[in-house]
């Protein structure tokens, strides 16, 4: 209501939140993906492109001088619209500022994301405990103390920009899955929950590649869960996933945990969302959460980015059950709600859920 702007994700957390679904057990969602780059890192030179937006700081400043100068003459109402106007131009331009620093880009994070919707994070897990359902990693069923590929109910992925701006020597998902189970370690809600089992950044040697199976209830059925950042092939831009359903075929079962069943893939990095029904499983690809920028030209010419945050439903008793639901939740319709105070209507939105 303020009109001070957030993140796409930020937007979606925020909905749930103010709708009173950050409480425990009240979430209308038992699980979270984030696929692929938290964070932009420095990897293709952002330092290099200032935003079409961002105005000098001697402009920012001499404005903001000159405004707050003129405000002392103003009447009470008119002074309190002239600062509200003044602090919203400040926090755009703020926006069009972000660090360049991965450090700084993990803070933001941090303090953007994890800590103001710690509770719906947690709502999560609790909903998820609450509805029997239960994941599953590789080590699991290969009967292993360990394994890096195990997928969790919240699960966060590295992306190639923050991996190659340090080189392959850190993964962002390993940062901010602890970041949370630490926000999480002492909530009164998680007493008794596996952090370490249920929030995850899967990986498979270099690689963000997770495996596993994910039920709801002791007569559910099992479906099959692969998360990787980027899809291991794609066919052009102008179909970011079918390229990986011809490759399936070939890859086969190399987990050892899908076999025979119905299997939810999801990916990211290739910026559209995209859904696909092929040979029985089901492939979701997560949109950017960014605006279009100078790469769609460089990329031989893309179309805008459709932003947004992907809801996906599948029918507990397997996928011949009922209805396999994939909503995407666009930004223009999740300010609406925001900005207007209307509650969402998670029900009608996500019916049936667990």
């Amino acid at each position: 209501p303020t009109g001070i702007p957030i993140g796409i994700s930020e937007a979606a957390f925020e909905l749930m939140q103010r709708d009173g679904l950050s409480a425990s057990g009240a979430a209308p969602v038992v699980g979270f993906v984030a696929a692929d780059d938290l964070v932009q890192g420095n990897h293709f030179g952002t330092h290099l492109r200032p935003h079409h937006n961002r105005r000098s700081n001697a402009s920012v400043l001499d404005e903001a001088d000159a405004r707050l100068k003129a405000v002392l003459g103003m009447s009470p109402l008119e002074r309190e619209k002239e600062l509200h106007a003044l602090v919203l131009d400040e926090a755009r331009q703020i926006l069009v500022r972000t660090p360049d620093h991965l450090g700084s880009q993990l803070i933001e994070l941090r303090e953007g994301l994890l800590i103001p919707y710690r509770r719906t994070f947690a709502g999560i897990l609790v909903k998820a405990h609450e509805a029997g359902v239960v994941v599953r990693g590789v080590s699991h069923y290969a009967k292993t103390r360990l394994d890096t590929r195990d997928v969790g109910l919240i699960n966060f992925g590295s992306g190639n920009h923050a991996t190659k701006t340090v080189e392959g020597m850190l993964y962002e998902g390993d940062v901010v899955a602890a970041l949370l189970r630490a926000l999480l370690l002492n909530d009164r809600s998680m007493k008794g929950v596996n952090l370490d089992a249920l929030v995850r950044a899967p990986l498979f040697q270099d690689r963000s590649i997770g495996y596993g199976r994910i039920v709801a209830g002791d007569d559910g059925y099992e479906w099959g869960l692969h998360i990787s950042s980027s899809p291991p092939s794609r066919d052009s831009w102008d179909d970011v996933l079918h390229g990986w359903v011809k490759v399936n075929k070939r890859i086969g079962n190399p987990s050892g945990v899908l076999e025979n069943r119905s299997t939810l893939h999801v990916t990211g990095d290739k910026h559209f969302f995209a859904s696909a029904w092929a040979g029985g499983d089901l492939y979701v690809m997560g949109s950017s959460a960014t605006h279009t920028d100078a790469f769609a030209y460089m990329a031989g010419g893309l179309p805008e980015n459709n932003a947004g945050v992907t809801f996906i439903g599948l029918p507990v008793d397997g996928p011949d059950a009922a209805e396999i639901r994939v909503q995407h939740l666009k930004p223009k319709l999740m300010q609406d709600f925001l900005t207007s105070g209307k509650p969402f209507p998670w029900k009608e939105f996500l019916p049936h859920s667990v």
